[in-house]
């Protein structure tokens, strides 16, 4: 009896140890073809292809293809291809996309497919968001992310004699200073050219520039919100959490600094302030990290501000694999086992580069190439590392979000219209429930 309790406990223990490596929890299949639909170009389209086919050399079980797509509709085609059951196995995008086709069990359970090393692998910040899907199963693999950072114009603020802010209220005090200190004129060869107004008052055609501005106000508001400890969204009650004094004061700050002419809350020359920056319109702006390629005028980088004294907290804007689900075993194990070399530490690492974009993985962060790429001094790096992973959230994702986002939006804007901080709160909270 001993002896066979002996031999039960060994096999135990073997089982044990198995499972921990264990692959997925579906029997696995002898072969398997799976595609990936993209739109990327340059240097990502050539390094995804490159990494397409070495994944094909490197066995010969599966096989992938990668085919470019319009990138104009990709969304919409990608849906109705996939519920009409001739669309891709792979895309990669946010989770919020991934979310429009849980419902319908469109995308599979990856937690059901990944290796346990590889899901222990995902940050913080982008394991909480990629299991908060209304069914707690994993149906996007974060492998990058980006964000938003402040820009600034250093030399402005030198001349100011400010330093460079750290937190909202620092920006707003900054932006007071720039605006009330400067104006501006444009010389014969179009170069802008900043007066000190008490010290030359009489310039003609001058212009006080705008202190700060935002590309996102619904990346900004959410930070500001999860900064002050104050939730946004209750999923379980279906219901916005933000009602909240800190968030009304918040509002205020920004409608405040918009009716006094420190804060530009729209751009007046393109979609986005980098070309107002470049205009010297603005000293500083909270944007992408993929901006700083679109700036002419002197510039520098830091971290988004946060809020004095409270939790830091900055958005993360995670890009990843989502696979879809068509019933068919053998086509979700073969895009399965992609994702799994497409996350290996040297491929991310050349993702990563590739995009400009930071790991979601632990496992990436000490490979030699991913180091290198954060030290080659860039500019596109320089903003990229202004970035705070450690602090770094999302929304959850979950379909009533893009209701939220769109409500977050529009109480920065009734702010900046000069509507106080507590009513844009409660329309944003309204329109949510309308739209549910």
């Amino acid at each position: 009896m001993k002896k066979l309790l002996t031999v039960l406990l060994v096999l135990a223990m073997v089982m044990g140890l198995t499972a921990c490596g264990k692959k997925n929890q579906h029997e696995a299949v002898d072969h398997g073809e799976a595609t990936i639909w993209y739109t990327y170009t340059q240097g990502q389209e050539t390094y995804l292809l490159k990494a397409v086919e070495d994944f094909n050399a490197s066995q010969d079980k599966f096989k992938i293809t990668a085919t470019s797509q319009s990138n104009q509709g990709f969304a919409d085609s990608v849906y109705q291809a996939v519920m009409a059951k001739n669309g891709p196995d792979i895309i990669i995008d946010y989770a919020s996309t991934a979310a429009t086709y849980v419902e319908d069990n469109k995308v599979i359970a990856l937690d059901e497919y990944l290796s346990e090393d590889l899901q222990k692998a995902l940050s913080a910040g982008a394991k909480e968001e990629a299991t908060s899907f209304e069914d707690g199963k994993m149906h996007v693999f974060p492998i990058v992310f980006s964000g938003p950072v402040l820009f600034y114009n250093p030399e402005l603020l030198e001349a100011a004699g400010v330093a460079v802010p750290t937190n909202w209220d620092e920006v707003y005090e900054a932006s007071k200073v720039i605006n009330q200190l400067f104006v501006w004129t444009t010389t014969e060869n179009d170069k802008v050219v900043y007066h000190v107004a008490k010290e030359d008052p009489g310039v003609a055609g001058t212009k006080h520039p705008w202190g700060f501005a935002v590309d996102s106000p619904t990346d900004v508001l959410q930070s500001m919100i999860m900064q002050n400890g104050v939730e946004i969204w209750d999923n379980n009650a279906k219901e916005c959490k933000f009602a909240d004094p800190k968030v009304y004061a918040a509002l205020d700050w920004y409608g405040k600094g918009c009716q006094e002419g420190l804060f530009l809350s729209n751009p007046t020359l393109d979609n986005y302030f980098s070309s107002d920056y470049n205009a010297y319109n603005i000293a500083m702006y909270v944007g992408s990290v993929a901006g700083s390629p679109y700036l002419s005028a002197p510039w520098d980088v830091a971290p988004m501000p946060q809020t004095k004294g409270d939790k830091e907290w900055t958005p993360a804007w995670n890009r990843g694999v989502m696979i879809f689900n068509y019933d068919d075993e053998a086509r979700a194990q073969a895009a399965a086992a992609f994702l799994e070399y497409f996350a290996k530490p040297e491929v991310n690492a050349g993702w990563c580069e590739a995009c400009n974009y930071m790991t979601a993985l632990t496992t990436t962060q000490d490979n030699a190439t991913y180091k290198a790429f954060l030290g080659n001094g860039t500019d596109a790096v320089k903003a990229l590392l202004a970035l705070r992973p450690e602090s770094a959230g999302s929304f959850i994702a979950v379909p009533a979000i893009q209701y939220v986002r769109n409500a977050l939006k529009n109480a920065m804007a009734d702010a900046a219209a000069g509507v106080s901080g507590e009513q844009a709160v409660k329309n944003a909270i309204e329109y949510v429930n309308d739209q549910l």
